[in-house]
């Protein structure tokens, strides 16, 4: 679960850990620009990436993290293969963060409820899964479930990153109320 109880975590830092996942266990200061060049495009100076710690777990355990999230999208029961894409494997991890608090075992029906007390949809992913060149996070608020609201939007974002062919898509935001 992401952002339950008191487990709090921005997009950013979900984006973050992804892609330490993704490159073997390594985090790195997020940025956002890479260089600066002049108006010739000559390049003036180059930001390196800066290292900021490392994920405290071994190779095999983060090969088992990183099957798992590969089979999120690309298996036969993954909770996101509705986003698969023909020409690469992706791994994500889909996901749930509740807007209030509920008992264990209380029944909660999304269908029922005010808009702004619906769940918020997560998901995160890395793509290609082997030889990762981008990591993703996205949260639709109040989007009730990662795999129909937060998952088509990554899908639709990796595919413009690695400009891969596939039907554009339009995401509205959801009516208020």
């Amino acid at each position: 679960s992401i952002g339950q109880g008191f487990n709090l975590v921005t997009p950013l830092q979900m984006a973050v850990f992804t892609a330490a996942i993704a490159n073997g266990g390594t985090l790195y200061r997020p940025r956002i620009v890479t260089a600066v060049k002049d108006v010739n495009g000559h390049l003036v100076r180059e930001m390196d990436p800066e290292i900021t710690g490392g994920i405290p777990a071994g190779r095999q355990t983060l090969d088992l993290v990183r099957k798992g999230l590969t089979e999120v999208v690309e298996g036969d029961r993954g909770t996101a293969r509705s986003i698969r894409i023909k020409q690469i494997e992706m791994a994500g991890k889909t996901g749930t963060a509740q807007v209030f608090s509920r008992k264990t075992g209380e029944k909660f029906d999304n269908e029922n409820q005010k808009r702004t007390l619906r769940d918020h949809a997560w998901f995160v992913c890395y793509a290609p899964a082997e030889n990762p060149v981008i990591a993703i996070a996205v949260i639709i608020e109040h989007g009730e479930h990662g795999s129909s609201a937060a998952a088509p939007v990554a899908g639709t974002l990796v595919k413009k990153y690695l400009g891969l062919p596939g039907p554009e898509e339009s995401f509205d935001a959801a009516p208020e109320g």
